[in-house]
């Protein structure tokens, strides 16, 4: 199972040359006020190796990748940060070949004996005369999932009472154990047999129906979130906030502009996924989400991204799942 995850990291705006010889100027005679310090005598103004990795039982492929962070005083932008391909990358002490294709690190478990709850697994990345290193252990698998409920709802668009598309609502609940400290994460997808567009050996557009999958979308607007911690309920009964879907019943055109409405997607089940993860995949993640939430508010206090990677930036962290598929 691939989690998915956000690269961060400090943008500079480009500053004109005009600007920065202004200031040079102006620092320079103001010199019993203001002393000029060198960049490179400011923490972060170097660039350093940036590392995201998770790893978990259920993984079919390890991946590592490896970043440079933007310094301080860069011109670059977050999107010029380059792919290290020639870094070394060891877990517990095994090598892992970069992959051209996924531009990341990659190992079989199989080669490690596994991805195992309970083990701790070392990840060294060297690169150069930089060298950093992080730590994780997997956690236990969670308790499973001990109640559900699905609620369907039928909307017609636009006063189109033919065409009603299906929205489903999921919530789901889980013992957590009094014994430990324990994170959490949901995520759920929907399986429906659809209509689609497509084109056959010939070219011509026809319409098929086949199995789609999409994923649910969690609303943490009631206090809930799908990133959470027992600290307010060790040894209680947790809960997931509701997630949504909605399936439309497509409309495909022909080629002489008439529309053509297919028959309704036909829901076939629900996959809902509990993860037990480890602290630095949720601090991690709730640390990302309140960047994000921070980014636009010129009000808001900056907010530092966590990071375990020791000597360098990003996260290396892991989870353990427990998944069951219901019907609506």
């Amino acid at each position: 199972m691939d989690l998915n995850f956000s690269f961060s990291g400090r943008r500079a705006k480009p500053a004109s040359r005009a600007i920065a010889t202004a200031l040079t100027f102006f620092l320079a005679a103001c010199g019993s006020l203001v002393e000029v310090v060198s960049p490179l005598e400011i923490a972060g103004a170097e660039a350093k190796l940036s590392v995201h990795s998770f790893i978990s039982p259920q993984d079919t492929l390890i991946r590592v990748y490896v970043l440079e962070s933007v310094p301080i005083f860069s011109l670059e932008t977050g999107n010029e940060r380059q792919v290290l391909r020639g870094a070394s990358v060891k877990l517990d002490g095994i090598p892992l070949p970069f992959d051209s294709t996924l531009l990341a690190y990659t190992i079989r478990p199989f080669r490690l004996g596994g991805i195992k709850a309970g083990n701790t697994y070392h990840l060294v990345v060297e690169e150069g005369n930089r060298r950093v290193e992080a730590r994780t252990t997997v956690p236990e698998v969670p308790a499973a999932i001990s109640s559900y409920r699905i609620d369907t709802s039928y909307a017609s668009l636009r006063g189109n009472f033919s065409r009603q598309d299906t929205t489903l609502a999921v919530q789901f609940s889980w013992p957590d154990p009094a014994a430990t400290e324990d994170y959490y994460r949901v995520s759920g997808t929907a399986h429906a047999i659809a209509s689609y567009l497509t084109t056959d050996e010939n070219g011509k557009s026809v319409v098929r129906r086949g199995q789609v999958t999409i994923a649910l979308f969690w609303d943490d607007n009631f206090g809930r979130s799908e990133f959470q911690s027992d600290v307010n309920a060790n040894g209680g009964t947790m809960q997931s906030p509701t997630g949504r879907v909605r399936i439309e019943r497509p409309v495909f055109y022909t080629n002489n502009g008439v529309p053509v409405q297919e028959e309704p997607p036909h829901v076939t089940g629900i996959t809902l996924n509990l993860h037990r993860t480890d602290r630095h995949y949720f601090q991690y993640h709730r640390t990302i989400d309140q960047h994000e939430m921070a980014a636009d508010n010129p009000f808001a206090e900056p907010v530092l991204v966590y990071s375990n990677v020791i000597g360098g930036l990003g996260v290396f962290a892991s989870y353990n799942s427990f998944s069951i598929v219901v019907k609506p």
